[in-house]
């Protein structure tokens, strides 16, 4: 399903400090569109929102663009999502849980169902 775990390399969160060098650079660019995504869910970036502040508070326009299976996706979340995102992907693995557990493992299936429910 994800090659995450066949990566040689550590999984690592990019750092506050490359994102800002990243999104400084792609304003001069005119980059009008940022993709937060990587090897594994947005939402467990624990600075995902202090990387989306700082990209608006530069560009309040830039389009910010999220990709989540939900399983992360806290309610706590949801004000800000709806304040700062602008496009926002649910990627569904499989609706029973069945093909759920085959292709997302040991993720929680009610979980992401109940997490997208709610933020829906």
């Amino acid at each position: 399903m994800c090659s995450r775990e066949k990566m040689i390399q550590p999984l690592e969160t990019m750092g506050q400090e490359v994102y800002e060098k990243i999104v400084t650079d792609a304003l001069k660019e005119g980059i009008e569109l940022i993709d937060i995504t990587g090897y594994g869910d947005t939402f467990l970036d624990r600075g995902l929102f202090e990387k989306i502040k700082f990209t608006k508070k530069l560009k309040p326009d830039m389009k910010i663009y999220l990709c989540t299976i939900g399983n992360a996706m806290l309610p706590k979340y949801f004000d800000d999502i709806l304040k700062y995102v602008n496009i926002i992907k649910f990627s569904i693995y499989g609706v029973s849980l069945e093909v759920y557990k085959k292709t997302m493992g040991g993720l929680l299936h009610e979980r992401s169902k109940r997490n997208l429910n709610q933020f829906l």
